[in-house]
């Protein structure tokens, strides 16, 4: 399947894999934390889910990932709407990673687990 996409399409998808994966592990230890996570256990939970966020902002504001994400939008995607639509959200996140700095990226992930009712 992944043959006949673009090279730059290749490339951006390549470079956006840490990043989803980085949000995975996230979204299962968060998903541990509200059900299942012993008493006691959410600053240090706070704290991993802070630097997956951090290390997932750095993937994102990376020059690596802004240059694969040019690179698509250089290309003619016209009649692939679906790969326009990832180019569209990979701008959105790259965008928004390059505007917040990653030590509040950090905070806010900490801060949103301190602020869970258990």
């Amino acid at each position: 399947m992944t043959a006949s996409l673009p090279p730059a399409v290749l490339r951006l998808i390549e470079a956006y894999r840490p990043v989803h994966d980085l949000q995975a592990a996230a979204a299962v230890l968060s998903w541990d934390q509200e059900t299942m996570m012993p008493p006691g256990g959410r600053e240090a939970r706070g704290r991993v889910l802070g630097t997956l966020a951090g290390l997932r902002h750095d993937h994102l504001a990376a020059s690596v990932f802004a240059d694969a994400l040019a690179e698509c939008e250089g290309e003619d995607l016209v009649h692939d709407p679906a790969l326009q639509a990832l180019v569209r959200e990979a701008r959105k996140l790259h965008d928004r990673a390059v505007r917040i700095p990653a030590e509040l990226t950090r905070a806010l992930a900490e801060a949103t687990s301190e602020g869970l009712v258990t």
